[in-house]
């Protein structure tokens, strides 16, 4: 009996002090001015899904008339034959090459995943001509579970993160693990990832990424294979386990999405 109750009196303290370090309240920090100067949510204005999408996130108390809804590429319909053209993207991957490192498969990249690919290169062509000192936040718009510390969290993470920044993501799954580097406590430099539905971005980093064209993988996949060149770091608010390290294969909880019914298929699911 004894032995029980000390098991249960262990656990809710594990219980709890998992609550303050992934609700990262283990540090005092007042400063809420907005980390970002502008904010973008890509949604696609003229599907039922994307209505339904933005009725939700237009509503969500962090951006709540402080977003700007940008226009997404419906991949079903458009025609991106001239952007195959020009060299901004192509329809085959190498997806053997990305899942099994030294075996060569090319498959072709689903419309709409070249839909969403396009749609961040708008955006990245829009940023990289904006004030160098700018810092702007791309939202998917199935982003939609927000820590209530957001702006606070981050604002804490950009005064700890190196000042050669191209890329902050608040949404990510290192799926491969973690193949980073740790920079201190709360920042790592980033290499493999999957998942970009929320990021800050530098013009810089945006200009950056408009040289590495075409786009030929699914677009977090692609961001992610530029990492030797693009400087791309993320926070340490991810799920733990009950010793309170990150587990294997680090999850934000900063940010996460919610999708239902969607549209679009991947081809990189892991």
């Amino acid at each position: 009996m004894v032995r029980t109750v000390i098991f249960v009196l262990l656990a809710i303290i594990v219980i709890f002090c998992l609550y303050l370090v992934n609700s990262n309240y283990y540090y005092k920090y007042q400063n809420t001015t907005s980390p970002w100067t502008l904010a973008y949510v890509i949604n696609l204005k003229n599907t039922e899904e994307g209505k339904r999408r933005w009725s939700v996130f237009k509503d969500i108390p962090h951006f709540k008339n402080k977003v700007i809804r940008y226009p997404a590429i419906h991949g079903k319909t458009y025609d991106y034959n001239n952007e195959i053209k020009n060299n901004i993207i192509t329809q085959k991957w190498n997806y053997g090459k990305w899942k099994y490192r030294n075996k060569d498969f090319y498959i072709n990249m689903e419309p709409g995943e070249i839909g969403v690919a396009l749609s961040h290169y708008n955006i990245w062509k829009k940023i990289s001509k904006m004030e160098p000192e700018s810092r702007i936040l791309i939202l998917e718009d199935d982003a939609i579970r927000i820590d209530p510390n957001l702006e606070k969290n981050v604002n804490y993470y950009l005064s700890k993160i190196p000042s050669d920044w191209d890329i902050f993501l608040l949404g990510f799954w290192l799926h491969k693990g973690d193949d980073g580097e740790q920079i201190n406590k709360d920042i790592s430099k980033v290499n493999s990832f999957v998942l970009m539905n929320s990021y800050m971005i530098t013009p810089k980093g945006a200009q950056k990424l408009l040289e590495k064209l075409p786009i030929n993988a699914p677009v977090d996949t692609w961001v992610s294979l530029q990492s030797h060149y693009v400087n791309i770091y993320r926070h340490h608010m991810t799920y733990r386990n009950m010793f309170l390290q990150e587990k294997k294969n680090p999850r934000s909880i900063l940010i996460r999405t919610r999708s239902q019914k969607s549209e679009i298929k991947h081809t990189n699911n892991w």
